[in-house]
């Protein structure tokens, strides 16, 4: 008898995690095997039980779910992954362009019933975007003046760290820059973006969503100069 594709759900939302262990009860498609309600439980199951399948939320309790992806993409047997999230700013689209996912769900009022059609598309090789997903990305990418556009990658792994207000020196700290790269590149941004002080650099990065819930770890793209 043949068994369908294993699913983990992690989110830390616990009445959307109820109900889509609810709902997957009645999936033929797919056999739902546990809950994780943060980052760090969502790991320990995924080692134990190896599911075919993650859904997971970007906005957890203990990490960024984009850290989440990369921590199961290093395990000895990696799930596909669908994102099945609220969080929808510019930069969880940035994010999402760059890495391997297999879906994107919006959690709108008809998100589940995509869900399963994400989750079938999926499991059987094939990569879903919502119709909602669609239409953010598109109108991200066509936007001329979008963050990715205007800036190096150096630039954009750095506005986390602005973002929550570090110090050139505190930013040095974590990155291994020395602070004055750190001051040149935070007024270059600035430049860019038309501002003119550090509190409204670091309001349009909690806007653009680059702020997590955790200090972002050391940049692993960053070498000292």
């Amino acid at each position: 008898m043949h068994c369908p594709p294993t699913l983990l759900h992690i989110d830390s939302d616990a009445y959307t995690a109820f109900l889509l262990h609810r709902e997957a009860g009645s999936w033929p498609f797919v056999r739902h095997i546990g809950i994780a309600s943060d980052g760090s439980e969502g790991i320990h199951i995924a080692r134990e039980r190896e599911p075919d399948l993650v859904i997971l939320e970007l906005m957890l309790a203990d990490m960024d779910g984009f850290s989440l992806i990369e921590k199961l993409g290093c395990l000895p047997r990696k799930p596909a992954i669908i994102v099945f999230t609220s969080i929808t700013n510019e930069y969880s689209l940035y994010r999402i362009k760059r890495l391997h996912i297999g879906g994107v769900v919006w959690k709108t009022w008809n998100g589940h019933e995509q869900l399963a059609a994400a989750i079938q598309c999926v499991v059987g090789g094939g990569i879903f975007l919502s119709l909602e997903a669609i239409s953010s990305i598109q109108k991200f990418n066509r936007d001329p003046n979008a963050f990715w556009k205007i800036m190096s990658e150096r630039e954009i792994s750095l506005l986390p760290l602005f973002g929550i207000g570090l110090s050139d020196l505190d930013a040095s700290l974590l990155t291994g820059l020395k602070p004055g790269t750190i001051h040149s590149h935070r007024q270059r941004i600035m430049a860019k973006l038309d501002l003119h002080r550090r509190d409204a650099l670091m309001n349009w990065c909690r806007e653009k969503g680059f702020v997590m819930r955790l200090l972002p770890r050391k940049p692993s793209c960053i070498s000292s100069d």
